[in-house]
């Protein structure tokens, strides 16, 4: 925007793609030329990718060249409306799932920061089905896991309590790993072993629901 009266030029909210060398003419002379240098608002922000295993916590930060601004947070060009630390301009979100997998950028008066590809690794690798058996078989429970250095811990949820069980070694079950593979076994099964098994790996909980028939013969 030119304003004539004063001879100015003006731009507003300028960006990046207006650093360059300007000057002026009248009657075919020119004035000397001005060097234009536009810092980026944003000095840093989170990288390019962060990957993360299911379970963990994601945590984008960006500083800013001035203070005073507030940050708005984006994933895949959609507001994020997540709980921030403003002071802080940081991004959080905890116990991440496979739907946080996606873009995520920051902005201020118009300004985008570069997108942060934000990958959600699955903290279990298995498949979790319903499993029957009858009554006197042995179960088994199995799971595969992100890594072999993970925690895995086995509950039975009894709708009589508020709390699972967590499951122990005793002489009729048996709980195994090899890896990042786990295996709990139950010799003799009873009626009772029916319910609902939990398997917690760091900050994620999977179920086998598991059915044990009566034994007809």
């Amino acid at each position: 925007m030119i304003d004539a009266d004063e001879n100015v030029f003006r731009k507003e909210k300028v960006t990046k793609e207006d650093d360059g060398y300007y000057f002026a003419i009248v009657n075919s002379i020119k004035s000397n030329i001005t060097k234009v240098t536009v810092h980026s608002l944003f000095i840093k922000d989170p990288g390019p990718e962060q990957n993360l295993i299911e379970g963990a916590s994601l945590k984008l930060q960006y500083d800013l060249r001035k203070g005073g601004f507030k940050l708005n947070f984006f994933k895949d060009g959609m507001y994020l409306a997540e709980k921030v630390n403003v002071a802080e301009n940081i991004f959080r979100k905890d116990k991440v799932t496979m739907d946080d997998q996606g873009d995520y950028f920051a902005e201020v008066n118009s300004i985008k920061s570069n997108i942060t590809k934000v990958t959600v690794d699955a903290m279990f690798t298995s498949s979790f089905d319903q499993i029957y058996c009858i009554e006197g078989e042995e179960l088994q429970l199995k799971c595969s896991v992100y890594s072999a250095s993970i925690q895995v811990d086995w509950f039975k949820d009894n709708s009589n309590r508020k709390k699972a069980d967590k499951i122990e070694r005793n002489e009729s079950i048996s709980i195994d790993h090899n890896g990042k593979d786990h295996v709990l076994t139950i010799q003799n099964t009873k009626i009772t072993d029916s319910g609902q098994y939990i398997v917690i790996a760091g900050n994620v909980r999977k179920q086998f629901p598991v059915t044990v028939n009566g034994n007809l013969k």
